[in-house]
């Protein structure tokens, strides 16, 4: 290899160097965001499993909050809050008709002439911050998990 081959190889090395690294810190800043994603729609799945457990916590909206609060662990790499409040409601279905409504929060159990089932809903918001500052793109992210699950009958 001689001198100019070098030099070429050199200057090629210090071209690609920026987009190298560029394209690395994306692909971190990609993995924390799938992460900090998969730890709000568990939040939210773990209150809810908190409130459908019996009749007796499906209305204990500080309880589901805190199951969800709870199970982010100690250190989460953003703020994550119930937003709004776990509430719970019911799914009724005509038993004529075949239509489906949804009551959130619940303020009357089913009509008559139709079936139902309560439901918990809890909704976790959680917002992260990248490590790195990117022209164009926000400073924050927001990520938000529903999870609704039936209320288990004795």
């Amino acid at each position: 290899m001689n001198r100019t081959q070098r030099g070429a190889a050199l200057v090629e090395f210090a071209v690609m160097l920026p987009i190298v690294i560029l394209i690395l810190l994306g692909i971190i800043e990609i993995g924390r965001f799938a992460y900090f994603s998969i730890l709000v729609a568990n939040s939210a799945h773990a209150g809810a499993m908190y409130g459908a457990q019996r009749s007796a916590t499906t209305e204990d909206s500080a309880g589901m909050a805190a199951a969800a609060v709870a199970d982010l662990g100690p250190n989460p790499i953003g703020t994550v809050t119930p937003n709004p409040a776990p509430t719970w409601g019911y799914q009724c279905m005509s038993t004529t008709t075949g239509a489906v409504t949804t009551a959130f929060p619940a303020t009357t159990p089913c009509p008559a002439g139709s079936t139902g089932r309560t439901y918990v809903k809890v909704v976790m918001t959680g917002t992260i911050t990248p490590i790195f500052r990117y022209p164009l793109l926000p400073q924050t992210f927001s990520v938000t998990a529903t999870s609704l699950m039936p209320v288990q009958t004795p």
